[in-house]
């Protein structure tokens, strides 16, 4: 499979200690898991209010969250496959070095289908129920912004040491992640406070 973030395992140029590579690329890995589950979580807790809730506000949060992971399910698809990649790189040259193998395991990911039906002529939620859904917006959206800060810390630990031109694509591409993070969590904190104004209004 042909992926943007490198051409070839052999173009791989690392300068120095080449298991930071393997280390800070499966640290990317896991908290983009640990972030696709924490959308899933919150679309489970969305679909508590399906038969009871059909107001424009909801409609939106469901659309924008299913759009936040089949997003971040795509960029792992291209973040593992680089990871593993890179896994592999490694170990062919500690092989060549008489070295053991870097014994990082390449990162898996379960996609969860979390589809949302809604099926009621009701409008609004009542006050508890939103009240859970703004708690569960402020843990997603305070996942969102650590992992945007984790991806970055990543980023740049690998530069003193990815001397080729396939860092350039992999920052790239972490840019257009956090882009698009960054884009859903607005979304996320425009129905927090749509949330919020209501329950203030009751």
């Amino acid at each position: 499979m042909s992926s943007k973030l490198f051409s070839s395992i052999r173009e791989f140029h690392i300068e120095g200690d080449t298991d930071t590579l393997a280390d800070e690329l499966t640290s990317v890995c896991n908290k983009m898991v640990s972030l696709t589950d924490k959308v899933a979580g919150f679309r489970r807790i969305l679909i508590t209010y399906s038969d009871t809730n059909n107001s424009p506000q909801y409609q939106k949060a469901c659309d924008s969250s299913a759009a936040f992971l089949q997003n971040l399910y795509n960029q792992l698809d291209e973040l593992t496959e680089l990871q593993s990649t890179a896994i592999r790189f490694i170990d062919k040259v500690n092989e060549f070095n008489d070295m053991p193998p870097c014994g990082r395991a390449p990162v898996t990911f379960d996609r969860q289908s979390v589809d949302i039906q809604t099926s009621s002529s009701r409008m609004t939620m009542i006050k508890e129920e939103m009240e859970e859904v703004k708690r569960a917006i402020w843990e997603l959206v305070d996942e969102a912004r650590n992992a945007c800060q984790s991806l970055s810390s990543s980023a740049s630990s690998l530069e003193s040491i990815w001397r080729d031109e396939q860092y350039d694509r992999f920052c790239d591409f972490i840019e257009e992640i956090m882009v698009s993070i960054q884009r859903s969590v607005s979304d996320l904190e425009d129905y927090y406070t749509y949330l919020n104004n209501k329950i203030n209004s009751l």
